[in-house]
C-alpha cells in the first residue's frame, strides 16, 4: 500500500475510534467490528487505484495535449515553409519572366537597330544580295564576255540601279556593275537573306588605328589596322566578368605588365573587342563607328603597279609605345570550322560567267614569269567566298590561311609548309614596293607571324580569313605588313 492509501487510512481509522468510543456507552464494541475497517481498507484500495488511473488520465491528457500542441506547432512551420518556398518560385518564376520579356524586347530592338543600320538601301525593291555559294562576278557590260571590274560573295547585298534582259545593273561598295538577275534575291528575300547574314561591325575614322592586346592605352600594342576595310566585332560591351575569363583564357602575364589593371576594368566599357582574321584584340570606341553590314562587292583593281604606304606610327588613339615581344594568339575560332560549300569549281564557273586557265609553272624559286603570275592569281581567285576551317588545307571544303596559300602555290610547283611563320622563313623577303602577284603579305604581332595572305596586285590580297567570312579579298594593308615574302 502506498504513502497516499495509509494516509487515508489513517484518517479513516481515526474517525472510527472516534465513533467507538462514542458508543461505548452502551455495550462493549465486539472485536468483530475490525472487519469493518478491513473492508474499509479494500474500499479504500479500490478509491486509491480509481484516484490514481484518473490521475494518470489527467497527465495522459496533458502529455496528449503537448503533442498536439507541438504537432499543431511543426504543422505550421511546415505550412510557414510551404509558403516560402511557393512563394519563392513564384517570385523566380516572375523575375525569369521579366528577364525572358526584357531579353525579347532587347532582341526586337537589336532586330530593329540592324536593320536601320544595314549600309544599303533598305528599300527592299532595290534591295539585292547574292544567291551563290561562292562569288558573283560583276561585270562592265551587260554580257558574259564583259570585263569583270568586281566580285560579289555570298554574303554580299547592292542596290539594283535597273533591271533588263535578264541583267541586273547593280552598285555595291566601290563596284558598279551588272550581274545576272537569276543569281540575286530580291524583295523579301533579299531583306531576310540580309537579315540573317548581316554582322556588327567597325568603320576606322582614322587613317590607321592601333589595336591592343588588352583595353587600356597602358597595354601593348597587338597591331595597326587601316580604314580601307572594316572589321567584325567578337564584344561591343565589356564586363568586368567577361574581361576576367578573357584574361584567365587568352592573356600572358608579360602582357599584363605595367596595365593599372583598376584603371582597365573601370574604362572598359570605352573599348570593344574585334576580330581580325581569327584573332582578338581591343579599340578604343572613341576611333570608330559601328552599324550592321553585309559584304560588299570587292573591286578588282588592275594589275599594274600600285605604290603600297604601310604606316607603322601611332595616331592619337593609342600610346607611342609599341609591342616588342611576340604573343601567343587569341583565336577567335582557332577550333570552329565553317560549313563547307557543296559547290565545286566547276559549278562556280556558273555563277562567274568565265573560266580561268590554270597552267602550272615550272620555273625556279624566286623567278616567276609575268604570265605565272597572272595564272595563279586567276586560280586563287576561282575560291573566293570559300569556307575557312582552322587545320585544312581543302580549296573547296575548307583550309586556313597556310592552308590556302600552300595548296595554291602546290599546284604551280612550289612546295610550303602548312604553317604562316613556317612560310615566312621559308620564302625570300622582298620589299613591299617590289610585291607581285603571287607574293605572300605575312601579318601579326611584335614580329611574330600568325597569318599569311596572298598578294594579286593592285595593293590587295586574297587569304582565308576566319570561320565567318572565309576566302576573301582585303586590302594589302588592311593590317600592319611583318613581311612580303616569295616562294
Amino acid at each position: 500500500m502506498n504513502k497516499k492509501n495509509i494516509a487515508l487510512l489513517c484518517k479513516v481509522a481515526a474517525v472510527s475510534v472516534l465513533v467507538a468510543g462514542a458508543g461505548a456507552s452502551a455495550e462493549p464494541v465486539s472485536v468483530a467490528t475490525e472487519k469493518a475497517l478491513a473492508g474499509i481498507s479494500v474500499s479504500l484500495d479500490k478509491f486509491s487505484d480509481n484516484y490514481e488511473a484518473e490521475e494518470a488520465k489527467v497527465v495522459t491528457m496533458e502529455a496528449v495535449t503537448t503533442e498536439d500542441s507541438e504537432t499543431e506547432d511543426a504543422k505550421t512551420t511546415e505550412e510557414a515553409k510551404a509558403e516560402e518556398e511557393k512563394k519563392a518560385k513564384e517570385e523566380a518564376k516572375a523575375e525569369a519572366e521579366e528577364k525572358a520579356k526584357e531579353e525579347k524586347e532587347a532582341k526586337e530592338k537589336e532586330e530593329k537597330e540592324k536593320l536601320r543600320s544595314i549600309k544599303l538601301n533598305i528599300n527592299k525593291s532595290k534591295l539585292g544580295m547574292a544567291k551563290v555559294n561562292s562569288y558573283l562576278n560583276v561585270r562592265k557590260k551587260p554580257n558574259e564576255i564583259a570585263k569583270i571590274v568586281g566580285k560579289m560573295t555570298k554574303n554580299s547585298g547592292c542596290k539594283i540601279l535597273s533591271q533588263k534582259k535578264g541583267w541586273s545593273h547593280i552598285k555595291s561598295g566601290k563596284v558598279t556593275g551588272y550581274v545576272k538577275s537569276e543569281y540575286l534575291y530580291t524583295g523579301d528575300a533579299a531583306l531576310e537573306r540580309a537579315k540573317e547574314v548581316a554582322n556588327l561591325r567597325i568603320d576606322v575614322k582614322t587613317q590607321t588605328l592601333n589595336v591592343r592586346f588588352l583595353p587600356s592605352t597602358d597595354s601593348k600594342i597587338y597591331d595597326l589596322i587601316s580604314n580601307e576595310d572594316d572589321y567584325s566585332i567578337a564584344k561591343r560591351h565589356i564586363s568586368s566578368s567577361w574581361l576576367d575569363k578573357f584574361i584567365s583564357r587568352h592573356v600572358k602575364k608579360s602582357e599584363l605588365k605595367g596595365v593599372n589593371k583598376k584603371a582597365m576594368y573601370k574604362d572598359a566599357e570605352n573599348w570593344m573587342c574585334i576580330s581580325i582574321d581569327d584573332e582578338l584584340a581591343f579599340v578604343s570606341k572613341d576611333y570608330v563607328s559601328v552599324a550592321y553590314k553585309v559584304d560588299k562587292a570587292v573591286k578588282i583593281q588592275k594589275k599594274k603597279k600600285k605604290k603600297v604606304h604601310v604606316s607603322t606610327s601611332s595616331n592619337s588613339s593609342s600610346s607611342s609605345s609599341s609591342s616588342s615581344s611576340s604573343s601567343s594568339r587569341r583565336s577567335y575560332s582557332s577550333s570552329s570550322s565553317s560549313s563547307s560549300s557543296s559547290s565545286s569549281s566547276s559549278s562556280r564557273s556558273s555563277h562567274s560567267s568565265s573560266s580561268s586557265s590554270s597552267s602550272s609553272s615550272s620555273s625556279s624559286a624566286g623567278h616567276t614569269s609575268s604570265s605565272a603570275n597572272k595564272s595563279i592569281v586567276s586560280y586563287a581567285m576561282q575560291f573566293l567566298g570559300n569556307p575557312y576551317v582552322w587545320g585544312g588545307t581543302s580549296l573547296t571544303h575548307g583550309c586556313d590561311c597556310s592552308g590556302f596559300t600552300m595548296s595554291i602555290w602546290a599546284k604551280y610547283g612550289r612546295s610550303l609548309p602548312h604553317s604562316s611563320s613556317s612560310q615566312a622563313a621559308c620564302t625570300k623577303t622582298v620589299s613591299i614596293s617590289q610585291a607581285r602577284p603571287g607574293d605572300l603579305f605575312f601579318y601579326g604581332s611584335g614580329g611574330s607571324v600568325s597569318h599569311v595572305a596572298m598578294y594579286i596586285g593592285g595593293g590587295q590580297v586574297i587569304h582565308a580569313s576566319n570561320a565567318r567570312d572565309g576566302i576573301k579579298i582585303s586590302s594589302c594593308t588592311y593590317r600592319s605588313p611583318i613581311k612580303v615574302g616569295r616562294p
